[in-house]
């Protein structure tokens, strides 16, 4: 939460500097932004290696899904 606050803070002393442009930057937007990227590269990694070795379809489902060995 002190990164937060301190992003917080600098953001609000940079509005308060005459003439500088607007900046749309949210921290706790972005930080989840790049989780939920990260989680769908992994789930993309995992996906492709099902696909490519068979040994990994070791559930009922992923056997239906990837199709029987």
């Amino acid at each position: 939460m002190r990164a937060v606050q301190a992003y917080d803070n600098v953001m609000k002393e940079y509005r308060s500097v005459p003439f500088v442009p607007d900046v749309k930057a949210d921290l706790t937007d972005y930080v989840l932004e790049k989780g939920i990227d990260g989680i769908f590269y992994y789930m993309a990694k995992e996906e492709a290696a099902i696909r490519t070795n068979p040994t990994k379809r070791t559930t009922d489902l992923l056997k239906r899904v990837f199709g029987a060995l």
